[in-house]
């Protein structure tokens, strides 16, 4: 267990070693969390109903945006969920200026964060967002988090549809996860120029799944 808290605190101290220097030229970094590829027999058939929701903790708008990036790579969006080959969900955890994390309910972020230790093992961005709770919980963010750190985590969640024939639409499925972690770091950078930032680096990620 003493082992396990140690680790916790180091990742911490990384993050906020990330995020406490300041600097005139803007920084950005887009990563997922793990890979979601699409073989060229999976790509025949393009037919997506797209899912985009967002908690509290969220400044960006994705739905509008990921909906034209994804037509543009010859996605045909569907209304009925039944007429799709895929089902993908795309959800916002956490998308403002890093500070406001300190401001939200302890339980919410917390929340967060327990789901991001379920996977560290597998999730370098998850490994991240534990460092920032912790660092959150402990109380020392306010002092070492630049005000000019901006940062989003989205979850999303990819299904396929296997179905055989005669079987209801969506009883057999392939599914895929993955977490998106995106970064804008610069000094006096403000959420009318990192919010546009943030969704551009999102939506670009997710539809490159379908290209």
């Amino acid at each position: 267990m003493k082992s396990f808290i140690c680790a916790i605190a180091f990742m911490a101290t990384i993050t906020l070693s990330l995020s406490g220097c300041a600097t005139s030229t803007l920084q950005t970094q887009a990563k997922m969390t793990r890979t979601i590829s699409l073989s060229p027999d999976q790509l025949k058939e393009k037919s997506v109903y797209l899912r985009v929701t967002g908690t509290q903790a969220s400044k960006i708008e994705l739905e509008a945006p990921l909906k034209k990036a994804l037509q543009d790579r010859g996605v045909h969006i569907v209304d009925n969920a039944d007429e799709a080959r895929f089902y993908l969900h795309v959800n916002t955890l956490f998308a403002d200026n890093l500070k406001e994390a300190a401001r939200l309910d302890v339980a919410l972020f917390g929340g967060v964060a327990a789901g991001a230790i379920a996977t560290v093992n597998n999730s370098g961005g998850d490994s991240l967002l534990i460092g920032v709770g912790v660092a959150l919980a402990m109380g020392v963010a306010d002092r070492a988090l630049a005000d000019e750190t901006y940062r989003a985590v989205i979850s999303v969640n990819l299904k396929e549809r296997i179905t055989p024939e005669g079987n209801s639409p969506w009883s057999h499925t392939k599914e895929d996860e993955t977490r998106l972690f995106i970064e804008a770091v610069r000094m006096g950078l403000n959420l009318e120029e990192a919010k546009p930032i943030m969704e551009d680096k999102a939506v670009y990620q997710i539809a490159e799944i379908f290209k």
